[in-house]
């Protein structure tokens, strides 16, 4: 992606994403909107039919596969800008980050290159297909203090059968899955499990993106929010992947209080606080929470 049809695309995609991440954060687009422009997007500047290398910051490279919708959004450098942003902001020398729902690496990239020797990261992703491109681009990257790890972190250690979107970062696990969609059996445990297995290391931050199991998630990792009072959360929230796994806002709210946080922030709406024991507030659009104890 490194010809002058390509950069002129991508600034056009640039100019795109940013003017819909301002429309979000005041409020002036929903979810339902930002699913139809995108539709409309990609008619106009088709996703590369190839698989690409895009650079990323911090020296590092991220290796995505071919017909990826948000191809242009890695590659133009504009992708979950507010988050990522907070990210490095949080993110230091010598902690330990738990990353789930790695896609291909984005995030565990740059978490291996903010901890530092001394830190290290667990990159979870259930998806065979993705999670080649994780460990590529981890061994591209040589990113040595990365534990990847091919499995679906849930409330239970089974197996689950997880249904492939159209595109490859919103991949999700069935609770009844249709017979008609494209679907493979993955591996389950549980956040608890997989960490105590690596000795109960301090954990600072755990990011979830898994297409509305964060329920189960949050209810697999009690033991590690215990022995973690610092921990904090970088969780995704989308009211209607979470009705598909049968779960809800009010559902959600009582288990991150449960786990003993109290204070959320939405990061796309100028990080507005919320307070967990009162609910999560109604949410319009798919945003990311940060979320503390204190």
């Amino acid at each position: 992606m490194t010809g002058y049809k390509d950069r002129l695309l991508n600034a056009f995609w640039r100019f795109g994403v940013r003017f819909t991440d301002l429309a979000r954060s005041l409020g002036l687009m929903d979810r339902r909107m930002m699913q139809t422009l995108e539709r409309i997007a990609v008619r106009v500047v088709p996703s590369p039919n190839c698989e690409f290398t895009a650079p990323l910051d911090l020296g590092l490279t991220l290796t995505l596969p071919p017909q990826f919708t948000r191809a242009r959004t890695y590659a133009a450098g504009v992708y979950e800008d507010r988050v990522t942003r907070l990210f490095k902001q949080i993110v230091r020398e010598g902690m330990t980050v738990v990353d789930l729902g790695a896609f291909c690496g984005y995030y565990t990239l740059l978490a291996s290159r903010l901890v530092g020797t001394t830190g290290h990261v667990y990159a979870l992703e259930a998806d065979p297909r993705n999670f080649s491109y994780l460990q590529k681009n981890v061994r591209d990257n040589n990113c040595t203090n990365v534990t990847a790890t091919q499995t679906a972190i849930l409330n239970r250690t089974s197996v689950a059968r997880l249904v492939r979107h159209r595109n490859a970062d919103h991949h999700w696990i069935s609770v009844n899955q249709p017979a008609d969609h494209d679907s493979v059996v993955v591996t389950t445990t549980t956040l608890d499990e997989l960490i105590s297995r690596q000795g109960w290391p301090h954990v600072h931050l755990v990011k979830i993106d898994i297409e509305g199991s964060e329920q189960a998630a949050l209810e697999g990792m009690r033991e590690l929010s215990l022995r973690n009072p610092d921990l904090l959360l970088i969780m995704e929230f989308d009211e209607a992947n979470l009705r598909r796994a049968t779960s809800s806002r009010d559902s959600i709210a009582r288990t991150l209080g449960d786990l003993g946080f109290v204070r959320g922030y939405i990061i796309e709406t100028n990080m507005k606080l919320f307070n967990i024991n009162a609910g999560i507030p109604r949410i319009r659009i798919t945003c990311n929470f940060l979320l503390s104890k204190s």
